[in-house]
């Protein structure tokens, strides 16, 4: 990663949430075990917590169920994380693995629990 690059923030460790939050490298440190990374909205997070923006055009896929609106676009529209993004996303599905969909939903709420329980234990610190 390098300066300008977009990038997704991996770790809601910093006092607030910022997991799944989209922002531009604007320094990099390169120590000799991790490199260093300020942001465009001043916060530093090392290697291991960012990943690449993926920015690249997708195809709606055929198995979900709604021609009106893309899922992903429905996703960004809310500005939903990742967990919660995955519930519509099964929720959305073609019936044709009702079982398995409806374990994966319940698997990406109870992520999201957790999470949220994370986030507000670190606020009453």
């Amino acid at each position: 990663m390098k300066v300008g690059d977009e990038v997704t923030i991996t770790d809601d460790c910093h006092g607030a949430c910022y997991l799944n939050t989209i922002s531009t490298i604007e320094e990099c440190i390169d120590y000799d075990s991790y490199k260093k990374f300020t942001l465009s909205n001043g916060l530093i997070f090392y290697d291991d917590e960012l990943i690449l923006y993926d920015s690249t055009p997708n195809t709606k896929p055929k198995h979900y169920k709604t021609d009106s609106i893309d899922v992903i676009d429905f996703c960004k529209l809310y500005d939903l994380n990742f967990n919660m993004g995955n519930i519509i996303k099964y929720a959305c599905r073609k019936k044709e693995q009702d079982i398995e969909d409806l374990k994966k939903i319940i698997d990406y709420a109870q992520r999201e629990l957790q999470y949220l329980e994370k986030c507000n234990q670190n606020a009453n610190y």
